[in-house]
């Protein structure tokens, strides 16, 4: 894992935090996720996205399909940092093809994260 940069604060860096209902930015801070952007059907059976500690994708094939496309976050959101940001030409990539579109609306999302490492006394 890799501490990235909370937006608005200079010189940060922090380990991403898992939560139920995250929200995801691009770079620009344009809105890609939310849970009211979502159906509320996939928001239901298992919210805006999975949190895996795992690169391990076996498992979750049923949400994120055979072939998911692969986002790197370049930094973080939020006074609990659970919200990524994620490149502005990705989520173009997303925003511009229907099947983007309802990748984000069902929430087929899989967030690999790493723990931070153990405080040092």
């Amino acid at each position: 894992g890799r501490e990235l940069p909370v937006h608005g604060e200079p010189g940060s860096g922090e380990y991403l935090a898992p939560s139920l209902f995250p929200v995801i930015y691009d770079e620009n801070m344009r809105l890609l996720v939310d849970r009211n952007r979502m159906d509320p059907d996939f928001a239901a059976r298992w919210g805006a996205a999975l949190f895996s500690r795992s690169f391990d994708e076996a498992p979750h094939r049923d949400r994120i399909g055979e072939n998911p496309f692969r986002i790197i976050a370049t930094g973080l959101f939020g006074v609990v940092p659970s919200d990524p940001k994620i490149p502005s030409s990705d989520a173009d990539v997303l925003l511009h093809s229907e099947s983007g579109r309802r990748l984000l609306r069902e929430g087929r999302i899989l967030i690999i994260y790493r723990d931070p490492p153990p405080e040092e006394d």
